[in-house]
């Protein structure tokens, strides 16, 4: 019942599935949605052995939760992209324009939000035993230690610029030479914040597990839903100047397409839009 993999992990999930796929079709799109209760439920059942009753509990968290988010969430997205297309269109794109859009879409997939729920993964807290608290410690520290590797293996600069070159490949828009060559170039400009998101979630990490430590306390519940509801946020100043960065950096970019890949950045905005759309009423 990791958070840390929850959001992670399911999240580079779901880009990996959409930007790495030869296109997008809202077919796609709606399938990983309509299976992604499950796989919540799966990555934080799996991660040590629960009880059939705490797993139970966690399939219903995970399903109440997609709810919500259909409901809540995925509107505001699919409005967004709506006003991002037609500011597209009309070539009404500028840095402070595309801000907001960096900043909401930064914080993608919202989970956090859903307080309300919360009450459930508490309810399943309190319900382990010492050797699951133990468990989930250990897997704690190994991702921990998964992520150390990582930075050292693969600079920030090239994960930036992959994830932009493989983002306008989802939409329809081949990067050319002298677009690539922008971001690679702008790319090596972004504070790696890798290592202080690092020590934030090592911080993050101690404190879970003594929580879950005193499980058996009066205030656990509060201390327990006040750690499980800010799990994701970070605010650092370095993050701030990134996010402008971005918005600045894809600002360049649009302005920089050719009539034929604006034209289809508009049309796949749109249909996303459109089926975020389409979901959220169903």
């Amino acid at each position: 019942m990791k958070k840390s993999l929850m959001f992670k992990q399911l999240l580079l999930g779901f880009l990996l599935l959409l930007l790495l796929g030869c296109s997008y079709s809202p077919l796609s799109l709606e399938s990983f949605y309509n299976d992604l209760a499950s796989d919540i439920a799966d990555e934080l059942k799996n991660t040590i052995d629960l009880t059939p009753a705490q797993r139970a509990e966690i399939d219903r968290y995970a399903k109440e939760l997609i709810l919500w988010h259909r409901h809540y969430k995925l509107p505001v997205y699919a409005q967004q992209l709506a006003l991002l297309a037609n500011d597209i269109r009309q070539g009404a794109i500028t840095p402070a324009r595309l801000l907001p859009v960096v900043t909401l879409f930064d914080a993608i997939p919202h989970f956090d939000e859903a307080r309300q729920l919360t009450y459930r993964i508490t309810k399943v807290a309190s319900s382990l035993n010492d050797k699951q608290v133990h468990q989930l410690q250990q897997v704690l520290n190994n991702e921990i230690q998964q992520d150390q590797l990582e930075i050292k293996q693969s600079p920030y600069a090239t994960e930036l610029r992959d994830g932009i070159k493989f983002m306008f490949r989802f939409m329809g828009v081949h990067l050319n030479q002298q677009q690539q060559q922008l971001v690679s170039q702008e790319a090596a400009q972004f504070a790696d914040t890798r290592p202080l998101e690092l020590t934030m979630a090592k911080r993050w990490n101690k404190q879970f597990i003594q929580s879950l430590q005193q499980r058996k306390s009066p205030q656990f519940a509060a201390r327990f839903a006040q750690l499980w509801d800010h799990k994701s946020s970070f605010n650092a100043p370095q993050t701030q100047r990134n996010k402008q960065r971005m918005a600045e950096l894809l600002s360049q970019l649009i302005q920089r397409l050719t009539p034929d890949q604006r034209e289809k950045l508009v049309s796949q905005l749109t249909s996303i839009s459109n089926t975020f759309s389409e979901m959220a009423n169903k």
